[in-house]
């Protein structure tokens, strides 16, 4: 029998498909090496073409294909969202080529426009498909899919209720990326170049960047320029770069503190979270996942323009159960952040004991549930 469901696995092909956020690309990416670990066969990533899992994907070494799914503007008859509407037309048929080509025995949806295409052409295939949840409120078109779903994968036992078939949910947790749960403190640290003695901040406003928090943390420079033994460390997104370095010169500096390094974009996010001793950061699922998986302490932002406000609902979690300061977009600014930043870097047992609690909230298992859920709904 053992035999017979190893070779069953290795022959095993699954489509992912997902995307438009960090959100949703890099669950899938966790669930993908899962399957691979178990012995999957072969497995494709499908997105759109315009989101940020055309690059991610393939950079990740996964193979990839590209349609035209696009968002919709709004809830109104528009010209571009009359353009969406056919590319989405376009995508399903595309979706169903590939679907035809490849020939998966399921197919796993992790979210975002670019989900729906391939996921209603493998319902129309009569292909099982498996719907990932990340958020504490679920997106639109997760809960959609969900009334053609075999299994609904959430993060949150809130979000069970929304669901068209609430029966078919289980609740996994989220994925986080081995490279996050395996990535070792001191050797973090070398990589980042970190001192073991100084006390290390993390500011990460997710795949995009945070503007609220870019201009909280250029305002609170001073705090780590009066403190030499506290490092910054800083990612300020693509788009807000250059916005965040004329901030800092506009308030004097003609370049930053020694112990404040500010990037664009970080590929050592594993490293610098193992690394970290307090984070600044939004309150997506995936960034929360890990902050809880790597047990921070944590500044939680909820970023106000989300869909449902999901990410204050992703937050409350947290706050709760004393992991983490959780402060309102409209209520950061450097004053602000510097009375947090105070009362955590200045106390390090308050540090341990959010730490105890938010190591307490991780789900590290979450990977290997939902490759297992995969794999019943494959008949495996």
């Amino acid at each position: 029998m053992m035999e017979q469901a190893d070779g069953a696995i290795s022959g095993l092909r699954v489509i992912m498909t997902g995307g438009g956020t960090g959100g949703h690309v890099y669950p899938a990416l966790a669930v993908a090496a899962g399957l691979r670990a178990a012995g999957a066969g072969k497995i494709l990533f499908i997105g759109s073409s315009r989101g940020m899992e055309s690059e991610v994907v393939k950079r990740e070494g996964w193979p990839f294909r590209g349609l035209p799914a696009d968002y919709f503007r709004g809830r109104y008859p528009t010209p571009d969202n009359l353009r969406t509407a056919v590319n989405m037309v376009r995508s399903t048929l595309a979706g169903a080529r590939e679907l035809r080509r490849f020939r998966p025995r399921v197919v796993v949806a992790t979210g975002g426009y670019a989900s729906v295409p391939v996921a209603l052409a493998a319902v129309m295939a009569r292909i099982p498909l498996v719907v990932l949840e990340q958020d504490a409120l679920p997106g639109r078109a997760n809960r959609f899919l969900s009334r053609f779903a075999r299994a609904v994968c959430t993060a949150y036992a809130e979000s069970i209720p929304y669901f068209a078939r609430p029966g078919q949910v289980k609740c996994t947790g989220n994925p986080v990326r081995r490279e996050v749960l395996e990535a070792g403190r001191k050797e973090g640290r070398l990589k980042l170049g970190i001192p073991p003695e100084d006390v290390l901040v993390l500011g990460l406003g997710g795949s995009g960047g945070a503007r609220t928090i870019n201009e909280a943390m250029a305002e609170a420079l001073s705090f780590f320029e009066s403190r030499p033994n506290v490092r910054l460390l800083h990612v300020t997104g693509p788009r807000y770069f250059e916005s965040f370095r004329q901030a800092v010169s506009g308030r004097g500096w003609d370049k930053l503190p020694a112990n404040v390094e500010a990037v664009d974009y970080l590929h050592l996010v594993p490293e610098a979270l193992a690394a970290a001793d307090v984070i600044v950061c939004r309150a997506g699922a995936v960034t929360l996942a890990e902050v809880t998986c790597r047990g921070l302490p944590a500044i939680v932002v909820p970023s106000p323009n989300v869909a449902g406000d999901h990410q204050a609902h992703n937050a409350r979690a947290l706050g709760t159960a004393g992991a983490a300061v959780v402060v309102k977009d409209v209520e950061l600014d450097g004053r602000r952040l510097v009375e947090e930043l105070t009362r955590l870097v200045d106390d390090p047992e308050t540090r341990k004991e959010m730490s105890r609690r938010s190591l307490g909230l991780s789900r590290p298992g979450a990977t290997g549930d939902i490759v297992n859920t995969i794999l019943e709904t494959a008949d495996l």
